[in-house]
Parts: C-alpha cells; sequence; structure tokens
C-alpha cells in the first residue's frame, strides 16, 4: 500500500502549528475555505519537493529506500513508509521552511548599510535563527543517523554508508 503525500502534510502542519507565517493565506481577503486548503496543499507540495532530494542525500546507500520513488501527480510514494520515515519527511520539510526563512532573513540585511554600529534588531533575529536552525538540524541529523543505522526490512545493523 502506497503511503499518501496527505499523511506526511498532517505531521508537517502539527509541526508547523506555531509559525504563523506558512498558514497566513490570502489575509483580509474573501477566499473560500476549500481555496486557502487548496493553496496550504500547494505550498506543502513545494516543501515535500524540496525535503525529499535532501533528505534522500543523507540517507545510506544501503538502506533499500528511495524517498524520491514518489509521484507528485497522484501525491503519494510509490511504497510503504514506515512511521519513522514518514517523520523524517516531515521534519526534512519543516526545516526546508526554516532555512527559506533564514533566506529572506539574511536578504534584508542587502538593504542595511554595513557600517551601522547601533544595535539592529535584524541582526538579533538573524542569531537567534542561526542558533535555533543550528539546534534543530543537529536534532534531526542524529535522527537521521540512528534511521540509517538499522535495515528498514530486517532490522539488521547497517556499517558504512
Amino acid at each position: 500500500m502506497n503511503t499518501e503525500f496527505s499523511e506526511i502534510y498532517e505531521l508537517f502542519e502539527v509541526k508547523m502549528q506555531n509559525h504563523k507565517d506558512y498558514f497566513e493565506v490570502g489575509c483580509g481577503s474573501s477566499l473560500a475555505d476549500k481555496e486557502i486548503i487548496k493553496i496550504i496543499n500547494q505550498k506543502n507540495l513545494l516543501m515535500i519537493k524540496q525535503a525529499l532530494p535532501v533528505l534522500q542525500r543523507k540517507i545510506n546507500k544501503k538502506q533499500p529506500v528511495n524517498f524520491l520513488d514518489c509521484d507528485y501527480d497522484s501525491g503519494e510514494f510509490n511504497f510503504e513508509l514506515h512511521d519513522d520515515e514518514k517523520e523524517l519527511v516531515a521534519e526534512c520539510m519543516r526545516i526546508q521552511v526554516l532555512e527559506n526563512d533564514g533566506v529572506k532573513l539574511a536578504e534584508t540585511s542587502l538593504y542595511v548599510k554595513g557600517d551601522i554600529k547601533t544595535y539592529s534588531p535584524n541582526e538579533g533575529r538573524k542569531t537567534f535563527m542561526n542558533d535555533f536552525l543550528g539546534n534543530y538540524k543537529l536534532a534531526f541529523e542524529q535522527k537521521i543517523a540512528d534511521y540509517n543505522l538499522v535495515n528498514r526490512n530486517t532490522g539488521e545493523f547497517l556499517y558504512g554508508y
């Protein structure tokens, strides 16, 4: 049985519930609920498209899984993901959103002169974002390392990458 992207989206959306900007869609407009859901699902699809290649590069070559084996048109993987794999995909999607936010924040420095010596709230946000993202990525890398230890099908230990 194939795993549908909607299962991943549910996990991802729980992780993103405190990220106010991600779910802001057409604020002040009169979009119907169906239209809002469609826009959020399009955003989710973009994030999964960004996340899957990143995740696949981190997977042990001896691990019998290919996260890129999916059908974006039908919105499903061509195999069944285990629960920990669903979690990894959702986590990787969240990291992509946070990295995109970090890039937006970094781009604002293009408009601030470099010779300003006063405290800049933008610098404080960048420092916090870098620290937070660094810690979050480190925790994600540990989850990947744990996943890469054991064959997903047999439970036997895998050695080497």
